[in-house]
């Protein structure tokens, strides 16, 4: 297990940069680091490597303490066997291929894993014909595999990778990551990978740790949070309206309303046209949806659906949460999202995983794509 604690303060001009970070993540398998641009995810990377001396942090690879300020326990970076491999590939120049694969070998004492030998390395990258080549007459492709590789050789406790395939175009990107994707089957180095592309990280990774405004906001595996993750809640804190698919059931003519049904919940809408049994697409906007910790009772609310949190999400402008809430059962979610202040998540207390009420004000019929496939 990876243990990450980290609390650290940046200042840049008038902007003050708060870092705030409490993780466990398992040592096997590669954690993508996922979230919008200043989240904080580089500069994570960079305190756990030593390269930023943060206010505090805690940090143990299993049972090996890297980096502990509270009990002054603290190991210098070139002491730390961390292999860091940036986004633009700071090879020596004066050093070929081989040289610079082999200059971590120097440091660290050689692995004893089959597959983090100088000779594995060459072959599951595939160097060979590279190793006296002159780092000036490498492409951009060729570069990234042999600071991967030098940073594999090293023999590292912990492995990082800061947007490495950033720069490169889409038949690099896939060059490389057909590699990457055989070698971290093979090798069992706790890994923390940071990327913007969604592809990337269904590719190489089996966890995400989303990060947001400096702190960690949900944890799982890839599956888990992409599959009901609203990613554009993290790019800038815009709000998205939920969409679902429903079914009309029946007809209430006395009230002006229509009850259509999702999953084992019943919505109440404004009566439409739709015969019964039609497929239809309802949206709910997240202002439009309160919480209750409990049943509530004698409101003036329609629809209160019971649920669990997924996700609790910080915007950017840290007054308000957008909160995941699944409706649906475990293995068929269906998830709603919520907006609500920073003071009414302290104040319910709310964490991932509560049982919880939504309660709805408004629920619309989505125009142009009814009936739902």
């Amino acid at each position: 297990m990876l243990y990450l604690k980290a609390k650290h303060k940046l200042k840049y001009k008038e902007t003050e940069f708060k870092l705030n970070v409490n993780s466990e993540i398992p040592s096997n398998g590669v954690t993508a680091l996922f979230g919008p641009s200043g989240s904080g995810k580089s500069t994570l990377l960079k305190i756990i490597s030593g390269l930023i001396r943060a206010n505090f942090v805690y940090i143990k690879v299993n049972k090996s303490i890297i980096c502990d300020t509270s009990n002054g326990i603290w190991i210098p970076p070139y002491k730390r066997r961390i292999g860091y491999v940036f986004q633009d590939t700071r090879l020596f120049p004066h050093l070929n291929v081989k040289e610079n694969l082999k200059f971590g070998m120097k440091f660290n004492p050689i692995s004893n894993d089959p597959y983090l030998s100088f000779e594995k390395i060459i072959e599951i990258f595939n160097l060979s014909k590279l190793l006296n080549r002159n780092i000036f007459g490498l492409s951009g492709g060729e570069k990234q595999l042999v600071a991967i590789g030098r940073a594999l050789l090293a023999n590292p406790k912990l492995f990082l990778l800061d947007e490495p395939l950033a720069s490169l175009d889409l038949e690099r990107k896939e060059y490389i990551l057909s590699y990457l994707s055989n070698l971290f089957s093979e090798i069992s180095i706790p890994t923390l990978y940071v990327s913007h592309s969604l592809d990337e990280i269904r590719r190489i990774a089996s966890y995400m740790l989303i990060m947001n405004n400096g702190t960690t906001n949900s944890f799982g595996t890839v599956e888990e949070i992409t599959g009901g993750l609203d990613l554009s809640l993290l790019s800038g804190g815009r709000s998205t309206a939920t969409i679902i698919s429903a079914k009309v059931l029946k007809h209430d003519d006395e009230n002006d309303l229509s009850i259509l049904n999702s999953g084992k919940h019943n919505f109440n809408v404004k009566k439409i046209k739709q015969k019964i049994g039609t497929k239809v697409r309802i949206q709910i906007h997240p202002q439009d949806v309160a919480i209750s910790t409990i049943k509530p009772k004698n409101v003036s609310f329609l629809n209160i659906i019971e649920g669990k949190i997924k996700l609790l999400i910080n915007t950017p402008n840290k007054m308000v949460v957008d909160v995941q809430i699944n409706i649906g059962d475990s293995d068929k979610p269906i998830y709603i999202w919520a907006r609500i202040t920073q003071l009414a998540t302290k104040k319910l207390n709310l964490k991932a995983g509560d049982n919880v009420y939504a309660l709805i004000k408004t629920v619309l019929l989505k125009k142009g794509i009814e009936p739902a496939p």
